[in-house]
């Protein structure tokens, strides 16, 4: 129970993080969280659908055992090929939305970040699912627990938070008619902060150089790109009422 029980800390800490921060986007339009429910299911049907079989299928083209370690240059095909699966699978709800409503830029943008949270807290329940087979030794007991937070429970938040971002900047995309452009930079960070994570699996590449290259890739992602857009964003929304209040000033002049 020990990595569901982290799965689900990882989930109500990221959604408290993003109700509170979007309080006042989402404020009389609460009923948006439940698109969360949406990429739930998505994580484990992109892994076992999608990505094993084209891994399979790339072992067995390259010839490559599954129990030596994979070459560094095959890995590197693999932290792509994951990334862009992820990327467009996140998002494919939210095009299909798109066809049948209409919605404006803000909404675009807050159903890409709650489709990437849906996403990431699917992952966290998929690969705790995992966790629990493969390691039977950690899944009770407070000391495990407390390991298991601490590792699984902290990289699942903040797994969380990448696919929030990511699907984020992917939807912004979308909303401005860029799509290409943005999915292709959602690609990119991801597949980068994908690379430490399979040199530690298969090369043992010290787990704190790895944490560390993560959570850097992840800050740059957050300042260099999630904020600006988030800024842009922000005016779209206020500009409206900015323009409003001011209207209203002039005519009380007047």
């Amino acid at each position: 129970m020990n990595f569901y029980i982290c799965a689900l800390e990882a989930t109500i800490i990221s959604i408290l993080i993003f109700f509170f921060w979007k309080r006042s986007w989402i404020q009389g339009r609460e009923y948006l969280l439940l698109y969360i429910l949406i990429s739930l299911p998505l994580s484990a049907a992109v892994n076992i659908f999608v990505k094993a079989p084209i891994f399979i299928y790339l072992l067995k083209t390259f010839n490559i055992g599954e129990a030596t370690k994979l070459p560094v240059w095959f890995l590197f095909i693999i932290s792509i090929i994951g990334p862009l699966c992820e990327e467009a699978i996140k998002i494919l709800p939210l095009i299909v939305i798109i066809k049948i409503t209409r919605m404006d830029e803000l909404k675009i943008y807050l159903l890409g970040m709650l489709l990437g949270i849906g996403f990431g807290i699917g992952e966290a329940f998929y690969l705790g699912y995992s966790f629990t087979i493969a390691a039977p030794e950690y899944i009770s007991g407070l000391k495990n627990l407390l390991m298991v937070s601490s590792g699984f429970g902290g990289e699942r938040l903040l797994a969380i938070m990448i696919h929030w971002f990511l699907t984020a900047t992917v939807a912004f995309g979308i909303a401005i008619k860029k799509p290409i452009r943005y999915f292709s930079l959602a690609v990119l960070f991801h597949f980068l902060i994908n690379i430490p994570a399979c040199l530690y699996q298969n090369y043992g590449m010290p787990s704190p150089i790895s944490g560390v290259l993560t959570v850097i890739i992840f800050l740059v992602l957050f300042f260099s790109v999630f904020l600006k857009i988030e800024e842009r964003v922000r005016l779209g929304y206020e500009k409206p009422y900015l323009q409003k209040e001011e209207k209203v000033l002039y005519e009380r002049r007047d």
